[in-house]
């Protein structure tokens, strides 16, 4: 046996070399390292996907379609917005231009003549451009919570919904049946709507929030209704009640104040009331002073 160092031979049972002193041997084995913890492996986070929110789905069944109360209640706040508006633009026109300054039949003719061009003007530009807006309704229909759209619940452009509007004269050349098409067709289409392929439905038909459509009368159909019954009840008491007070003694005084017309009486006596005392207020009103008598005596 010979040492690895210097190549000195030594006994077998020797473990240092007597040359060098190099251990030979078991004791060149060098001992074995202290067990440690393996080192831990750093792994790069992976980031995770962001989920993206999830869209709920529209429920293309339930949908509620607006009836014939709903879109006739509609059609009667969309007619009166439109007339007042008219009506205040025909005499913002005319009376500066002078054309009621005729005769009543004259200015009643040039007056209903303003209006009807004013109303070709303005009604289709109203309701195409307001059931093609974003809202989808005219003010009338906003307010009864409705709107239109096409038959797949899309929002119509301006053009479809001209071409609803012109179709809507078909409806009113049919001694509006075709409007009263919309109560008994089986998803409440008028002629209209079936000529344009368009829906009226609820407000909220073909949302998110489907639930949110109104299935049951609301209060404000019940008080457009209401009004729409009592509004001609005042109208005809009106008719009647007007004629009637102009024939009366205080009618009679007020028209025509400067005017003596001999009072009523019951029972053969007279009656004072007072229609009499407006009568005789309404003649020192109009009667003259004594300073302007006197003087008008005294040019004499």
């Amino acid at each position: 046996m010979y040492c690895t160092a210097c190549g000195t031979q030594i006994q077998p049972s020797t473990r240092f070399c007597s040359n060098c002193g190099a251990p030979v041997g078991d004791a060149a084995i060098p001992p074995p390292l202290p067990a440690t913890a393996p080192l831990a492996t750093i792994v790069p986070a992976t980031p995770q996907p962001v989920a993206a929110p999830q869209q709920q789905k529209i429920d293309r069944d339930d949908i509620v379609y607006a009836g014939f109360m709903r879109r006739f209640a509609a059609l009667f706040l969309d007619q009166l917005i439109l007339s007042i508006t008219l009506i205040i633009l025909a005499l913002l026109v005319g009376i500066p231009l002078g054309v009621f300054s005729g005769s009543a039949d004259q200015a009643r003719g040039m007056a209903q003549g303003i209006c009807g061009l004013l109303w070709l003007i303005a009604a289709p530009l109203y309701y195409a451009g307001m059931e093609s807006s974003q809202h989808q309704a005219t003010l009338g229909k906003r307010a009864l919570g409705i709107k239109v759209t096409d038959d797949a619940g899309q929002r119509l452009n301006f053009g479809h919904a001209l071409g609803r509007w012109v179709a809507a004269a078909l409806s009113h050349l049919t001694l509006d049946i075709g409007f009263l098409m919309a109560a008994f067709t089986e998803r409440k289409r008028a002629l209209h709507d079936i000529i344009a392929s368009t829906l009226v439905v609820d407000r909220w038909a073909w949302t998110e929030h489907p639930e949110r459509q109104q299935r049951s009368t609301s209060g404000c159909l019940v008080a457009i209704v209401v009004a729409m019954c009592v509004v001609p009840v005042i109208a005809i008491f009106a008719a009647i009640a007007i004629p009637a007070y102009q024939d009366t003694d205080l009618g009679m005084t007020i028209r025509h104040p400067t005017k003596t017309f001999p009072m009523r009486s019951e029972r053969g006596r007279a009656t004072p009331s007072i229609n009499l005392i407006v009568f005789k207020l309404l003649r020192l009103k109009h009667a003259p002073s004594r300073s302007s008598t006197s003087s008008a005596l005294g040019q004499r």
